[in-house]
């Protein structure tokens, strides 16, 4: 096999190049890679590599291949060299230097190595092996690079030396379709077959050793076989069209117990070097009842109601138990009776049906009683609640636990549930919101007076006893936040009443400050909540009420924390980062909301578990892929920057309350976080909807222009500063509320303001509205300048725009300032272009993406876009900001280098592969920057950008048929259509029902019902 071409090198090699973006001339590639240090205060020191490029060739996948790279310094000074990197591709390694006196390389041996870091003297030679180790297919293009040592004071320096590394994976390449068999409920007797395909992808034949069972822990899978077995040895050719086609049958003789994940795994074992074995997951259900009951106790053995502290002379404290049956067939609850309790004070506060009987997927709710007929202070009773059923799990639960405190006097008391939140590993960046119940377990109200937070980064701080935290006077803390604190409301809390605190970490504010980038640093915190109680006034302090505090404890005093958290460097993404469901009928599925994880790192990353974290049987997980578990530094699935994993989940509605939980992605790397993300969801006996709008006289419209400012550009940024008034035309034509930013390219670690909106550096704002007009867009485009990186990333930095902490909202209330110093960290002192005069401590870009508005992005450049993440990335972010269902409120327009490249009077453009792809992606503009005519690109862009509201999102999935659409009033028949996939109605800008300014739009439907 050979290859032509590698598409990748072009964007490699200019990393070897001057950031003035023009290449040295004279030099041949095919020879050496001659590169010299800029250095203005002394002759630059100058390394030759050879060969260059270093072509590894056909490699079988999963084997390695080494070759070495001379290197000499052939300048008149020395070099000093540091740190050996690779970028691009992870399937590339250095494994060393050694000394050599030859022209050649030897190889690599432990008597010859060179430590790092070291000096090269002027004729100096040395050698550099390089591991190429190909997985996962298709070509690899890498740099190497020779860096100087690291200054921890001074910025990051460019690389003495850079040569190119290219290879392409040769061998089979086993691809298995589908990878997750799903079987039944079968009834006892009945049998199921599904079948996988084995496909090689590769260029080689596959073949396959053995198909067969792992080990289980699950009964059930004793009922799963493989007919007929696969021969050993079978041959699958390469690129076949059909495959070999394995059958597996589910023949149970016996009900099992319900599981709801993986019971097993299918192994295919075969000559992939790379993947010698692969996984099919199995699950599989018989027609089997499922119990659940609720509250749960500590584990899902137990389950405990405690009636708190009851007070006599009260009519007692009530609670109620939950029956549910989460599984696929009828169960029966049996024998429900108090035992143990002497006193006769637990009663059953209804009369219950003996047998219970529990459809799949519904509950009956047990009303409970305990009433204190006399007893001592501060006494404790208990009794249990019994039962039998027909769930054949040998760990169903046949009891409660009921508890009950007495108390001679009412009163207001509270409990924080659970005792201490785990909030886990958080990357930097990123977030977690869980939930704090506070319940009155007293026999009196509570009135919510005060929720203070705190937090201990320093889990070593003199004067602090280990895992414990000093109540603050109010909220402290910059990483745990309560978003959702309850009114002051005097007696809003009855005996027995829970409320929820959202508490949310949000590791950011100590990133660029006390803690190191590498590992994981722990946090600890308290939430400490006051409640008044008016049913008990305080006579020693004069006051008409008694502070009733949890933990117990006045401001100042230690007790235990009750939060803690984990953070580091995220070396993976997940898109999108949270899922919140359409409100959805009790009793059907959501849609499946797909979820993708990216390495977002250089290196490979173990994926070893997607699990739920707190969740119940309302979520579930489709279609995620078999995950081999993790031990010993092995198992998992290699989770690559080529390969992203892709899964779903629904919500299942049990009941009308609010849902909330996590999805925790890990990984197999001890440095790297675990990613998590929330997932919330609504149930509703609603099955119509009506969804109401008003038009508005022209949408709300955000554009962001990446322009490239590097040293080849300074025409082409004229052009767009010189008629940006064609683009903005059309906004007035529309009367469109628009924002306008500009940022560069330039996202280099050196730049502080990567990602930031530009302006001319004068009194101008951050950003330009329908309202100040852009008189000053040229002149911005012109402060751009062009001494901008040579290694253009327009992707990168419009991600980075509209990402964390650019896009940091104040603090509540927010907290004005003069200065960054009044702020913390990431944060900045930014003066808001909404309120004139008013300055907060925020991201940068704050106020300038709206929820509400279209996104339209528009890059500008003459060379290929060099951001280190793949194009599908990109994309599902720039989707991600809008909801993956709201794809038309987000385009990418590209004014760069067409297919192949041109040339015009303002010089050359390198073909914008990588814009392109993005654009089409998102239904953008495509324009060649050599096109002379700027005014007619900027208004070719203007007419997508701007205008009338056509697309409206519907809350809820529709019954198509059922849909009926009123503008003003007025049914319309016609002039609009459903899109399914994004759950809108769109209209035809010119039909009759096309809705005018300041028009109501009302749509009525039929909401759909998804099953599994």
């Amino acid at each position: 096999m050979s290859r032509a071409a590698f598409p990748l090198l072009s964007s490699l090699l200019i990393l070897s190049c001057s950031a003035s973006d023009d290449a040295t001339s004279g030099t041949d590639p095919a020879r050496d890679d001659t590169v010299a240090a800029d250095d203005t205060s002394a002759p630059p020191a100058t390394l030759s590599l050879t060969p260059s490029p270093v072509y590894f060739g056909a490699t079988v996948g999963g084997t390695p291949k080494v070759l070495s790279v001379l290197a000499v310094n052939v300048g008149t000074v020395s070099a000093e060299v540091g740190a050996l990197t690779v970028v691009g591709s992870p399937d590339f390694h250095v494994l060393g230097v050694y000394d050599t006196t030859a022209e050649a390389c030897a190889g690599l041996s432990e008597e010859q190595v060179r430590p790092l870091p070291f000096t090269a003297t002027p004729g100096d030679t040395f050698c550099i092996d390089v591991e190429y180790r190909p997985f996962g297919g298709n070509d690899d293009v890498g740099l190497l690079q020779v860096n100087p040592p690291l200054e921890a004071t001074q910025p990051l320096s460019e690389p003495i030396a850079t040569v190119a590394l290219q290879g392409y994976e040769i061998g089979p390449e086993i691809e298995l379709n589908p990878v997750e068999l799903r079987f039944g409920p079968l009834d006892v007797g009945d049998q199921q077959e599904l079948t996988f395909t084995i496909e090689s992808h590769g260029d080689a034949e596959l073949v396959i050793a053995a198909v067969q069972k792992g080990e289980s822990i699950f009964e059930i899978f004793d009922a799963i076989s493989i007919v007929p077995e696969v021969p050993a040895d079978s041959v699958v050719a390469p690129s076949s069209a059909t495959g070999l086609t394995v059958t597996v049958r589910f023949n149970p003789t016996k009900n099992y117990p319900v599981t709801y994940g993986t019971i097993g795994f299918l192994e295919v074992l075969s000559n992939d070097a790379d993947e010698p074995i692969a996984y099919v997951k199995v699950s599989a259900q018989t027609q089997s009842a499922k119990l659940q009951v609720t509250p749960m106790g500590q584990d899902s053995s137990t389950a405990l109601i405690d009636f708190g502290i009851v007070a006599e002379a009260t009519t007692g404290s009530t609670r109620t138990v939950t029956f549910a049956n989460v599984g696929s067939g009828a169960l029966e609850v049996t024998g429900l009776a108090i035992e143990n309790n002497e006193e006769n004070e637990f009663t059953i506060d209804e009369v219950v049906e003996d047998p219970m009987v529990l459809q799949p997927n519904t509950y009956r709710l047990v009303n409970l009683r305990y009433k204190n007929t006399g007893g001592a202070e501060g006494e404790v009773e208990t009794a249990k609640l019994v039962f039998a059923s027909t769930d054949i799990d040998s760990a169903a639960l046949t009891s409660v636990d009921l508890r009950a405190t007495r108390t001679k006097t009412a009163l207001c008391a509270i409990k924080l549930e659970p005792v201490k939140v785990n909030f886990g590993t958080i990357g930097y960046g990123l977030e977690k919101t869980m939930t704090l119940n506070v319940t009155n377990i007293g026999s009196a109200p509570c009135s919510p007076f005060s929720v203070s937070v705190g937090d201990r980064p320093d889990t070593n701080e003199p004067g602090t006893s280990p895992g414990h935290c000093v109540i603050p006077p109010n909220d402290e803390s910059t990483i745990f936040v309560v978003t959702d604190e309850p009114p002051q409301i005097k007696d809003s809390m009855q005996p027995g009443q829970t409320l929820p605190l959202k508490v949310k970490f949000a590791p950011t504010s100590n990133l660029w400050s006390s803690v190191s980038l590498d590992g994981l640093t722990e946090f600890k915190g308290i939430v400490h909540v006051t409640m008044l109680d008016y049913a008990n006034p305080d006579v020693v302090n004069g006051t008409d009420f008694t502070l009733v505090s949890e933990p117990p404890g006045k401001v100042g005093e230690e007790v235990s924390c009750n939060l803690e958290a984990t953070s580091g460097v995220a070396n993976m993404a997940a898109i999108p980062g949270e899922v919140e469901f359409a409100k959805t009928t009790i009793g059907c599925f959501s849609k499946t909301t797909e979820i993708t994880v990216y390495n977002s790192g250089a290196a490979p990353l173990d994926l070893c578990g997607i699990e739920f974290d707190g969740c119940g049987p309302e979520f579930k997980l489709k279609n995620v892929p078999p995950i081999p578990p993790c031990l010993n530094g092995a198992g998992g699935i290699k989770l690559t920057e080529a390969t992203p994993i892709t899964f779903g989940v629904v919500y299942v509605p049990q009941d009308t309350s609010k849902d909330g939980c996590a999805i925790i992605i890990k990984s197999g790397d001890s440095g790297t976080t675990s990613l998590t993300i929330p997932l919330d969801g609504e149930g509703t006996y609603d099955t119509t909807q009506t969804d109401e709008y008003t038009q508005l006289s022209g949408q709300q419209v955000d554009v962001l222009f990446i322009v490239d400012n590097s040293g080849s550009m300074s025409e082409e940024q004229a052009s767009l500063g010189s008629n940006i008034s064609s683009f903005v035309g059309q906004a007035a034509q529309w009367q469109t509320d628009y924002h306008i930013g500009v940022v560069s390219t330039d996202v280099d670690e050196t730049n502080t303001e990567a990602g930031w909106l530009q302006h001319d550096g004068g009194n101008q704002s951050r950003f330009f509205t329908s309202t100040t007009g852009t008189s000053g867009f040229a002149s911005t485009v012109k402060a751009l300048g062009m001494s901008g990186s040579g290694t253009e990333q327009g992707l990168e930095a419009a991600r980075m725009a509209l990402s964390f902490p650019n896009t940091a909202q104040p603090s509540d209330p927010p907290k004005s300032c003069n200065t960054d110093a009044d702020c913390i960290k990431p944060r900045v002192c930014v003066p808001s272009v909404l309120n004139a005069g008013v300055k907060v401590c925020a991201g940068w870009n704050w106020e300038f993406l709206r929820s509400d508005a279209v996104l339209e992005l528009v890059f500008v450049s003459d060379e290929e876009d060099g951001s280190l993440g793949n194009l599908s990335f990109y994309v599902d972010f720039f989707n991600s900001i809008k909801g993956f269902a709201n794809t038309g409120l987000v385009h990418a327009h590209s004014i760069v280098g067409p297919a192949g490249g041109c040339s015009s009077g303002s010089g050359d453009a390198s073909d914008g592969e990588r814009y392109r792809y993005v654009s089409t992606s998102t239904g953008g503009k495509i324009r060649s920057i050599c096109d002379s005519n700027w005014a007619d690109i900027l208004k070719d862009i203007g007419n997508i950008a701007f205008g009338l509201k056509v697309q409206f999102f519907l809350s809820r999935p529709p019954s198509p048929e059922t849909i009926v659409v009123k503008v003003a009033g007025n049914t319309c028949t016609a002039g609009w259509e459903y899109q399914e996939d994004t759950y809108a109605i769109l209209f035809d800008a010119s039909g009759p029902c096309m809705a005018q300014q300041n028009e109501t739009i009302e749509i009525s439907y039929d909401v759909l019902c998804y099953s599994e």
